[in-house]
């Protein structure tokens, strides 16, 4: 190129002295210098030929700007320069094409530079004419390349990359900078033409993007076939997950974000959603084993695809319940081999049954914590089987056509908890936690409610009750299901403590009063609500001992003082005593016995006659027969009285003899005759059942009549529905229960019929 300028108003002088230097711009080396003096010569040039045009226009009378020759002869110049390029023999065409598009990128960058007037002036005068065929000069390069190179050589570049990324998938070669730099070419080629600052992944995603989805799919999903043959699950596993790794780092390194969603499908459909039924069915074998860093693995490639966990969560609470109920059976194999204890076939231990439950519970927590990261739909389904097994096994169902017992074990279990007589004897064997684990599943609480109760006001009369541990555990059933649950426990435990502040009322009034010598001193009664102590009226004849007559009426006559209108019943059948019995021989202690009061009543009678017949204890007494022979029994058996003539068939007779042993021979200076009277185990269990099923109907009827005031109006097969899903928490019924409910209200004017004879409307 000449230094000295063009004539100014010549076109074909002017792009004679530009176009060698468009070629050193655009040329193949990347070193080419560009002097300054070029680039301002060839600037100047197109400047003041397009300047000198528009003035003569000017002069003429027409205000035109002219650059429309430049730029129809660099448009030409474009297509003829990109089309003569051409590869060496020893290159691919991937390596040419990118050298090529490297060094075009650049001289489309300097060339907009040079030509900088048509940019500013020329055309955009032109597109706001309306000339949709006027590009910028940068983008007049990109499209020439991508109708003169990219067109006419896509299928042969896209196939070379795809052929690349095959091998290195195999292994067969490595990092390939030529291929991003492609990949990212059909991304820069693609725009919109009504506005050329958009990006536009048309190309990218008809030229690369399908074809290479494609290619991908088919690659994986014949070497996933393949490897499932010759190789286990977990290690296809491990394989997927290396393979997934590989491809993310390839979208974050050559491809575009879009390519992303489409990839993850594409991967997701042939590695994971393809093979999830043999993948799933590893979940068993890997928990037989306990290898649960596999189950994490496995775990964490179907999660991947949220519609293969349904199937793997079925599969999880399965295992689960098969499990639990196959150590309830082995439990019950094991009781049941075990010797009979004194004839009698040995009874399920409330805490091993509670144990062994809570034990499987346990176990498959720790493999939702590891496995599954507390997944909360792995927790669901958790519960979903403890909640199966727990209330419904060989040991709480033993036959079909009763309720489940797991409530009453559950109460046992806590009972014999609390009369431990210490921490660390409990703990060993007995917690709090697995209580609450196991109340969690219940279906029917309100039985575990009445039974736990109703062992609760045996304790709590216990003066060994641990009030604090007792407290502790309402405290967290409250928590659980809420202060209404509790409500009945804990005005027991106000009761209780009432009592004793009533206690020190009591003793402090009489300390002046007249009979105050006459008064046990340390009598303790407890006033318990009706309503909320599980026990019935005592209403069998009882003479109390004349010992214990000023005591209780003067507290009788003190309490209707303090308390006006209320009445005192008292359970005499739940007292029990202390007695000192002078029976041992001279310089020896006096032994203490514990006994009933009935018991006491009976012992009290031999201060008077060391022989008296049953009639006269009967008399004196005013116990029935049967509530008398309870009672002496275990005084005959403690071998405190001598029964003549002997045999459990004559202790009630009017004419059998009781004699008191003088000479009390035991190595225990205290003994508990209190321990052997058992209660009438039928008939409490009979009144348990009564209450359960009364609670249970009532609960029912509250439930109905909440819902019904509520909504006023709902069919009878939606108030069903309600009912059984408000009731989850406490109680289970059958739906032939909610009928019988339902008909007791519509009978009692709260709820009626419409007159379609389906739909319900609350009346009260």
């Amino acid at each position: 190129m000449t230094e000295k300028l063009p004539d100014s108003d010549n076109i074909n002088d002017t792009w004679a002295f530009v176009e060698p230097g468009l070629s050193t711009i655009l040329g193949d080396d990347l070193s080419a210098d560009l002097g300054i003096r070029m680039y301002t010569n060839i600037y100047t040039a197109i400047f003041d030929y397009c300047t000198t045009r528009s003035r003569e226009q000017n002069e003429a009378g027409r205000i035109e700007l002219v650059g429309g020759e430049i730029y129809n002869r660099l448009r030409k110049f474009l297509i003829r320069y990109v089309q003569e390029m051409s590869k060496s023999s020893n290159e691919t065409f991937l390596h040419f094409y990118v050298r090529r598009w490297r060094r075009f990128i650049i001289g489309s960058e300097r060339l907009a530079d040079v030509m900088d007037y048509l940019n500013r002036f020329w055309i955009p005068k032109e597109k706001a004419a309306g000339r949709g065929d006027i590009y910028d000069v940068n983008t007049l390069c990109l499209l020439t390349w991508r109708d003169y190179v990219f067109d006419e050589h896509q299928e042969e570049l896209v196939r070379e990359i795809l052929d690349i990324i095959e091998d290195q998938r195999l292994g067969k070669a490595g990092v390939n900078t030529d291929i991003q730099v492609a990949i990212k070419s059909f991304v820069s080629l693609g725009f919109e033409l009504s506005d050329f600052r958009k990006k536009n992944l048309s190309i990218y995603m008809s030229a690369f993007e399908t074809p290479f989805l494609r290619e991908t799919e088919n690659f994986y999903r014949k070497e996933s076939r393949e490897f499932l043959q010759n190789n286990s699950v977990v290690d296809y596993i491990t394989k997927a997950e290396a393979r997934l790794s590989e491809e993310n780092t390839r979208i974050t390194a050559l491809l575009d974000d879009h390519t992303k969603k489409p990839l993850n499908h594409c991967l997701n459909n042939v590695l994971i959603w393809s093979h999830s039924e043999e993948i799933n069915a590893q979940l068993h074998p890997l928990l037989d084993q306990v290898r649960l860093d596999d189950v994490k693995k496995l775990y964490g490639l179907l999660s991947r695809v949220p519609t293969t966990l349904e199937p793997l969560l079925n599969n999880f609470e399965d295992y689960v319940k098969q499990q639990g109920l196959k150590a309830i059976v082995e439990l019950k194999a094991k009781i049941d081999a075990a010797e009979p204890v004194k004839g009698r076939k040995p009874e399920v231990d409330a805490g091993s049954y509670i144990r062994t439950m809570v034990s499987v519970y346990n176990k498959f927590a720790n493999v939702v914590a590891t496995s599954f990261g507390f997944s909360d739909y792995f927790v669901k389904s958790l519960d979903t089987a403890c909640s199966a097994f727990i209330n419904v096994n060989a040991i709480a169902i033993p036959n079909p056509r009763v309720p489940s017992r797991t409530s009453d074990y559950l109460a046992r279990y806590a009972d014999e908890m609390l009369k431990k007589k210490n921490d660390a004897e409990r703990s060993s064997t007995m917690n709090i936690e697995d209580l609450m684990t196991v109340f969690k599943f219940l279906s029917d609480k309100n039985a575990f409610e009445i039974r736990y109760r109703r062992l609760l006001a045996k304790r709590l009369l216990s003066p060994t009750t641990n009030e604090e541990d007792e407290e502790e555990i309402i405290q967290r059933l409250k928590d659980v299901s809420g202060g209404e649950y509790t409500h009945k426990m804990t005005l027991m435990f106000s009761d209780i403590k009432n009592s004793k502040d009533l206690r020190v009322w009591f003793y402090e009034t009489v300390k002046t009063d007249p009979i105050a010598d006459q008064i046990i001193p340390d009598f303790e009664m407890n006033v318990l609500g009706q309503n909320s102590w599980p026990f019935s009226q005592f209403k069998e004849a009882f003479i109390l001992p004349d010992e214990f007559l000023p005591t209780v009426q003067k507290f009788e006559d003190l309490y209707k003082e303090k308390h006006s209108g209320r009445e005192l019943k008292w359970l005499w059948n739940l007292c029990k005593g202390e007695l000192k019995a002078r029976l041992s021989k001279p310089g020896k202690p006096p032994f203490i016995f514990t006994v009933t009061l009935f018991q006491m009543a009976i012992i009290l009678r031999f201060n008077e006659k060391d022989t008296l017949s049953a009639e006269e204890l009967l008399e004196a007494t005013g116990l029935t027969p049967e509530i008398f022979a309870i009672n002496v029994a275990q005084l005959i058996r403690g071998r405190l009285l001598i029964q003549s003539p002997e045999g459990p068939e004559n202790i009630s007779k009017p004419s059998t003899k009781y004699t008191i042993v003088k000479d009390y021979k035991n190595k225990r200076v205290k003994v508990n005759f209190a321990l052997g009277v058992k209660a009438d185990v039928k008939q409490e269990s009979d009144d348990t059942t009564k209450e359960i099923d009364e609670s249970r109907r009532w609960w029912l009827k509250a439930c109905v009549v909440r819902l019904m005031k509520f909504k006023h109006k709902l069919t009878y097969n939606e108030l069903i529905s309600e009912v059984i899903l408000q009731s989850a928490n406490r109680v289970q019924p059958e739906i032939k229960e909610i009928k019988q409910v339902i008909e007791g209200l519509i009978q009692d004017d709260y709820l009626g019929r419409l007159d379609d004879g389906t739909t319900l409307q609350y009346l009260a």
